[in-house]
């Protein structure tokens, strides 16, 4: 494979790209407080709390894992995580529960029920997936000890 070599840069060019960088940076996001306020407005809407508090768990699991990039994820009791977390399970939700606990880690909340699932299917890719994104949450010496076929 022949090596493709880049064109050297003169000094005013670097200076151009790097002043034309720092003012994409320093420019304040249009959607940054349009975006706050749309989302203060639909937590305060009576009708749409109304509409969340009317799903039932699978329906709540399915919500939260669709938006899984949204900024204000619902807020969770432990047992309401927890629920969510059997749901996940009882009905194969593997994807579902990985985006939970993404979502939901840094709460604190166990998943300890969700590493368990995953070594239970043979879900090698899903546990590899869930020390990616929230590891640091994880115990992995003792996940490791959980499996059997190393």
């Amino acid at each position: 494979m022949k090596k493709v070599e880049s064109l050297p840069l003169d000094d005013e060019v670097k200076k151009n790209n790097f002043e034309m960088l720092k003012k994409d940076y320093d420019k304040k996001a249009d959607s940054y407080d349009r975006w706050y306020k749309i989302t203060s407005y639909l937590i305060k809407n009576e009708y749409f709390n109304k509409q969340f508090d009317g799903l039932d768990d699978m329906e709540m699991l399915k919500f939260v894992t669709q938006y899984i990039s949204a900024p204000f994820p619902p807020m969770f009791s432990k047992n309401d995580f927890d629920k969510l977390v059997l749901v996940g399970i009882n009905n194969n939700q593997r994807e579902a529960l990985w985006r939970l606990s993404f979502t939901y880690a840094k709460k604190g909340y166990d998943l300890d029920k969700i590493v368990d699932y995953y070594i239970a299917q043979k879900g090698g890719y899903y546990i590899q997936e869930l020390n990616s994104a929230v590891g640091e949450y994880l115990n992995i010496n003792e996940l490791i000890d959980k499996i059997k076929d190393k």
